[in-house]
């Protein structure tokens, strides 16, 4: 009803795209809004383990998704990541155009290069008809250049100018404590205080990594995971081992688990501070650090933006 509800109330004669998000949590949810809609573009970014207690299995839920690409018309256009495994594997039963994207499959009609990241976003370089162009965007992240390389293919099957393009790329908003650039104090500070996941926060480390300065991270490490809490703390306290220079960590208990993967993955211990809170843990920052260091806030941590 959402989708028929913005169909109705929202569309005007002015637009010429409607670009329709169909969610799936059990076998049949694609199939029914691809029959209901039928559009012609379909893109599927990620497949993942999600709803495995409503689709049962993996298979069910890659079959499903992949229905945005095998249910699209003869002349329709398929939008395919193929830096994930089980689209990269999944064999299309459907003659329409492919276009595919990536950053680590190089065998990608898009491929996105040279990534560097700042405190002023990201730049890469993507060869569009045997010729690379460079583009800026404010957003941090492989996903989100994922999302843009998905993004740029569409866009030239609209047959929308490579200088449009890059030029609407560059003017993409940043997301909200979503790998967030902000100034606080004179420090460069990366936001992402609203994510909570394990996938999410080794992302927020690789961008940190490419940073200048020392890179500093603030966090109380993941929390609400249930029975596996500890085991993806100390995954992400080892993970992040080998490329930070400083964790502050707030409160004592819960961060244990981090503080053993850092150990285990060869970290200094005297570059260890934990905090009761988080207004202490920033007061520290501001004090210890400087201008060119980045301070990464990680997971779940608003109140860090009221000291």
């Amino acid at each position: 009803m959402g989708i028929t509800r913005t169909i109705r109330e929202q569309l005007k004669s002015i637009h010429e795209v409607f670009v329709c998000e169909m969610g799936a949590d059990k076998k049949g949810d694609i199939t029914y809004l691809m029959d209901f809609v039928k559009p012609q573009f379909g893109v599927v970014t990620s497949i993942g383990p999600q709803h495995l207690a409503t689709f049962k299995s993996q298979e069910n839920i890659t079959n499903e998704k992949m229905q945005e690409i095998e249910m699209l018309p003869k002349d329709g256009v398929g939008f395919i990541n193929l830096d994930n495994e089980f689209i990269a594997n999944y064999n299309i039963k459907n003659t329409c155009k492919i276009v595919s994207v990536g950053i680590e499959n190089k065998n990608a009609d898009l491929v996105a290069s040279n990534i560097k990241y700042s405190k002023d976003g990201s730049s890469f370089s993507v060869k569009i008809n045997g010729k690379n162009h460079k583009f800026n965007t404010a957003l941090l992240g492989k996903h989100n250049i994922t999302n843009i390389l998905i993004g740029i293919g569409v866009a030239l099957e609209l047959n929308i100018s490579i200088e449009d393009i890059i030029r609407n790329v560059a003017n993409i908003r940043q997301i909200e404590h979503r790998l967030e650039v902000k100034n606080l104090h004179g420090f460069t500070v990366i936001d992402d205080a609203f994510n909570a996941n394990p996938v999410g926060s080794k992302m927020a480390i690789d961008v940190l990594q490419l940073m200048g300065g020392r890179r500093i991270v603030v966090t109380p490490g993941m929390i609400d995971l249930g029975e596996s809490q500890e085991k993806e703390n100390f995954e992400f306290g080892k993970y992040m081992a080998d490329k930070v220079d400083q964790v502050l960590l707030v409160g004592e208990k819960q961060t244990k688990s981090i503080c053993h993967g850092l150990k285990q993955g060869g970290f200094n211990m005297h570059d260890v501070r934990i905090f009761d809170n988080v207004r202490d843990a920033m007061h520290y920052a501001y004090k210890r650090y400087s201008h060119s260091d980045t301070i990464l806030i990680e997971n779940d941590l608003p109140d860090a933006f009221n000291v």
